[in-house]
């Protein structure tokens, strides 16, 4: 803006000089011609330069004012762009051992565990039988991991099986089909039972 503003006070001062110039050059000749009274033509030549003068003065410009002119066009405003939206990331679904699993325990010459696990992703529980030793349970979860889940055993139907176990479950795999299953007895018993749950269902 400060250019423009002087580029444009040059302009008015070229316009001013131009227009005295041509003055001084019409009065020098007026002068002359005053003197010169012989010639018919004086008066009109009189006219003639007082009319060459003024337009002269009028439509005489300078660089300074075509500078102006280019420079000080207003410039278009700048298109802002619009942030683009960023995408909110979605967690993934817990995995959950829900469903019903069966596998052999301490084979060969072990035993067989069938449960139904009841599991939202969060806490889980179990409903399952030892059909060989007439044992039923449930589970309750105490601790859970992404790659664990740990119950406490309590005996439904006593039969021959040990009470208040522990027993942790391993995703060994996805999807998921098979757990591995890790039974810790209580009351200083330190033999552990172990072995591999398939999905049934």
């Amino acid at each position: 803006m400060t250019d423009c503003l002087a580029a444009t006070g040059a302009s008015d001062a070229w316009i001013v000089v131009s227009a005295i110039a041509a003055g001084a050059v019409a009065l020098g000749i007026t002068l002359a011609l005053l003197v010169r009274r012989r010639s018919r033509l004086a008066p009109a030549a009189l006219l003639g330069v007082l009319v060459l003068s003024l337009t002269t003065g009028g439509m005489a410009t300078s660089p300074a004012a075509h500078a102006a002119d280019e420079g000080c066009a207003t410039a278009a405003p700048t298109a802002t762009a619009s942030p683009t939206p960023t995408a909110t990331a979605t967690a993934p679904a817990p995995v959950t051992i829900a469903g019903s699993w069966e596998g052999a325990i301490n084979p060969p010459g072990g035993y067989n565990l069938l449960v139904t696990i009841t599991d939202d992703g969060t806490v889980a529980s179990g409903v399952l039988s030892y059909p060989e030793l007439l044992c039923e349970a449930e589970w309750t979860q105490t601790a859970r991991s992404e790659t664990t889940v740990t119950f406490s055993e309590t005996l439904t139907v006593p039969g021959g099986c040990a009470d208040d176990g522990t027993v942790v479950l391993t995703l060994l795999d996805s999807p998921l089909t098979q757990l591995g299953y890790i039974y810790t007895y209580s009351g200083g018993i330190t033999a552990i039972d172990q072995g591999t749950l398939t999905r049934t269902t």
